[in-house]
Order: C-alpha cells, then sequence, then structure tokens
C-alpha cells in the first residue's frame, strides 16, 4: 500500500507506552528516494496514542498474541507534509521506554518507505496495436475505474461496462 504525504503513521508495540515517554526517541528521516549522498533532513513527529477506530481501521483482524489497543499503539503525525518521490526512515532509537520502568529497547529499529514520484504516464499505446489490447503505464498505481472515468477515446466509444469486483484493483 502506498504512503499519504499526509499521514498518521501507526506503531504497534509489545507493552504500554506513554506518549510523553516516547517521543524523543522517535524521529523521522528525510530524503531523496535514489540518492545516498546526501545528509537526510530530520522531520518533527508529533506522538500520542492512537484511538480506537484508527486502530480497528489498520488492524482489522488480529494477527498476533499481542492485540493493537489505545495502550499499545502509538499515532505518530509528521509535522509537515511529505514530498513526492522520496525516502524516509521511520527510527525507532535504543532506550526507547515503555510506559513504566527503566528498560527500553535494545538497539534502534528503522522501518524505511517511500514516496511515489509525482504523477505521469510512462507508456503509452503503439498506434499499431488496436484491435489487439493495448498497453498504458503510469508511475503510481491507478484504479481501474478511475482509469475508466478519466479516459476517452478518439473516435468516440462508449466504455465497457466495469465489473465491481475490479474497481479497485490496480494494474500489475
Amino acid at each position: 500500500q502506498w504512503i499519504d504525504l499526509r499521514p498518521t503513521l501507526y506503531v504497534q508495540f509489545n507493552l504500554p507506552m506513554a506518549p510523553g515517554r516516547a517521543g524523543r526517541f522517535i524521529t523521522l528521516e528525510e530524503e531523496p528516494a535514489g540518492e545516498n549522498d546526501r545528509k537526510p533532513e530530520t522531520i518533527a513527529v508529533g506522538v500520542r496514542r492512537a484511538k480506537p477506530d484508527e486502530i480497528s481501521k489498520v488492524w482489522p483482524y488480529a494477527y498476533s498474541q499481542v492485540l493493537p489497543s489505545t495502550s499499545n499503539v502509538l499515532a505518530l503525525q509528521p509535522s509537515r507534509t511529505l514530498k513526492p518521490g522520496h525516502r524516509y526512515d521511520l527510527r525507532l532509537k535504543q532506550d526507547l521506554p515503555a510506559q513504566e520502568g527503566t528498560l527500553g529497547l535494545l538497539s534502534e529499529r528503522v522501518v524505511r518507505f517511500e514516496t511515489w514520484p509525482p504523477f505521469q504516464a510512462v507508456e503509452f499505446p503503439q498506434k499499431e496495436c488496436l484491435p489487439r489490447n493495448f498497453r498504458i503505464a503510469f508511475t503510481n498505481p491507478v484504479k481501474y475505474q478511475d482509469l475508466l472515468n478519466h479516459m476517452t477515446v478518439l473516435p468516440s466509444t462508449p466504455m465497457p461496462k466495469l465489473d465491481p469486483g475490479y474497481s479497485q484493483m490496480t494494474g500489475d
């Protein structure tokens, strides 16, 4: 799944967490995707407990023995919009403490993700493709229903009816 440019990131722990204690041990670093020679920029991150409705949306099913709850899931809100075509490292630093006690993470954990590049079409149908199937490709995922809603064919021809089961799917 792709990351929205205004995301709330959720992190589940195996123990109850206190946002106030955890905040200084969590950072988000940004750099252009594919570039390793630049020093990453640190983005401030707000830390709070996740709300019950957020948890049920992100974790509709139980996947492990430690169930997500408002005590062990933190919601992280970057202080600004993320940039297209950039790589992000969410760092959970060593010694990140739980809600109680003095013990923390044994070592740093890093979750890396990238945002999609600016949207553009990168492959077009060949002129001699018809009446065979044609291929069009984009830099980012496109839902079939959205493609059909925004595509026109000249000369005009009616768009085929899409089976509802395929409307939210993206190409290969």
